[in-house]
């Protein structure tokens, strides 16, 4: 089966397989929905249902072909999430079968059955920019966001002291603003953004090693590394047909 994947400013949705994950966690909120043989293991919990995974939880997945959904959890669907989850670790979502996507359909609209039980339909837009946050840090977002509509900006340019600047803030100012509002620390923030910039990459046809070089990694391998510390598995494993 052919994998898939979309990307969008706040979320990254991949359908494939996901075989014997490494324990790993990341910023994103996770929603997992299985289309057959699926295990989620968490600190002493083993589930079998499509779940919805806390922000920062530890846990590994071994599943067979289904759907991955990452979001943001400082965008409007990611608090819509938390919401849900009421700081729990994760929340098993009941009467959720999964799906076989259509290559003739946007992908994005073939999760809305998802949304829908989660009643989270109307939060998919193409910002997801958080309304909540100081206006600074939403024109911050917005610049980040245009990234992967066009060309990423080399990692560079998005220094703390480059951006403090540009805010008219000084470096330390700037760095406690983002962890206070953003709940993460810019550095590994910036990260998982270039995570997806090299996916982004990867869709648009760059080879590995031009995808690791637009998004500032060293080479290919760094790459892949990096991702498999933050998602247990590769970019292969997290889109085959990207490569």
């Amino acid at each position: 089966m052919k994998s898939f994947i979309h990307i969008q400013p706040g979320v990254l949705v991949i359908y494939g397989s996901v075989l014997d994950n490494d324990w790993h966690q990341h910023n994103a909120i996770q929603i997992i929905w299985p289309e057959s043989d699926y295990e989620l293991a968490l600190d002493g919990v083993i589930s079998h249902q499509a779940s919805i995974i806390n922000s920062e939880i530890k846990h590994r997945i071994n599943m067979i072909q289904g759907w991955v959904m990452l979001v943001e959890p400082q965008s409007q669907l990611g608090e819509s999430l938390q919401s849900k989850l009421l700081h729990k670790d994760y929340l098993e979502i009941a009467n959720l079968s999964s799906f076989i996507p259509k290559e003739d359909v946007v992908l994005l609209e073939q999760i809305q059955p998802v949304l829908k039980a989660l009643s989270l339909e109307k939060f998919i837009d193409q910002q997801q920019v958080s309304a909540q946050l100081d206006p600074r840090l939403q024109i911050l977002q917005l610049k980040l966001n245009q990234c992967l509509a066009g060309e990423c900006i080399k990692p560079d340019h998005w220094k703390a002291r480059t951006v403090a600047e540009e805010m008219g803030l000084s470096e330390g100012r700037f760095l406690h603003l983002f962890k206070e509002q953003m709940h993460i620390a810019w550095r590994p923030y910036l990260l998982w953004r270039r995570l997806l910039c090299a996916l982004n990459a990867l869709q648009k046809g760059s080879s590995a090693t031009e995808a690791a070089y637009a998004a500032g990694f060293s080479d290919s391998a760094h790459l892949s590394r990096t991702f498999r510390n933050n998602f247990g598995m590769n970019i292969r494993q997290a889109g085959q047909a990207l490569l």
